[in-house]
């Protein structure tokens, strides 16, 4: 019998608990005594693929693939996360983005239900998607997506967002809660000519190690505020340069 199982890295640690009850009316010694008893826990691990292994690729827009060709970059009004690989019948078109091509990270695109000819992207990974070092300008250009949730994408090792999501003209939503920023050096134009963002909420982003901020949220004439927390945060105002934005909101 198992009782649980889960996956894990290498740098965790996790802790369990375990609860018995007995009946109270059970009593085999029949004396009426406390019961003594032994309990044999036996826990099985096996190394699964290392976070290389398992991350997605880049994007290189010399050479652009995936849902990132012109036949796809203008009709997408959606992306989307999750934590599992299974590609749903009826899709579109599904890509294998993992950086290793071996199928830890897929994509596919499904008809979005508006009549318009137009899609939804799904990015998936198991248990989670693990970002490519270099993620600049990969969700950029989308001229007609309104929203991304990134929910599952983990960005723990990333250390380029440069443009990330430039010049998305459109984009009015971006679930950012779970992005890992710690590592991060360059977020130059991240932000960078999203005129339908109002506001943000990056209260979570650790700017530390960030070297490279130019222009990172310019040309946002409609932005009116942008979260942060004091202590993870140091970016200094020149970064919302041309924005609608005068100073942070700290949180």
């Amino acid at each position: 019998m198992s009782l649980y199982t889960s996956s894990m890295n290498s740098s965790e640690s996790n802790r369990y608990r375990l609860r018995m009850w007995v009946d109270e009316d059970y009593n085999p010694q029949g004396d009426g005594g406390n019961l003594e008893f032994s309990l044999k826990i036996n826990v099985y691990g096996k190394d699964g693929l290392s976070m290389e292994d398992r991350m997605m690729m880049g994007y290189d827009s010399s050479n652009p693939s995936d849902f990132h060709t012109d036949e796809y970059k203008s009709k997408i009004t959606s992306i989307v996360t999750k934590g599992d690989t299974v590609i749903p019948e009826g899709v579109i078109e599904s890509w294998d983005i993992s950086e290793k091509q071996n199928g830890s990270v897929i994509a596919y695109a499904e008809d979005d239900g508006t009549g318009a000819g137009t899609y939804k992207v799904t990015i998936g990974g198991e248990g989670k998607i693990i970002a490519n070092y270099d993620m600049s300008s990969y969700f950029s250009g989308f001229s007609n997506i309104t929203s991304i949730n990134l929910m599952y994408l983990d960005t723990s090792i990333t250390t380029n967002m440069s443009r990330l999501f430039f010049q998305s003209s459109n984009l009015k939503e971006i679930m950012l809660d779970n992005l890992e920023t710690s590592k991060v050096t360059n977020m130059s134009y991240m932000f960078t000519q999203n005129k339908y963002l109002f506001e943000l909420n990056l209260s979570n982003f650790d700017t530390s190690n960030v070297t490279n901020f130019f222009d990172m949220f310019a040309k946002n004439t409609n932005m009116t505020e942008i979260l942060v927390t004091r202590n993870t945060w140091t970016i200094p105002n020149s970064a919302i340069r041309d924005s609608g934005v005068t100073d942070f909101t700290y949180v």
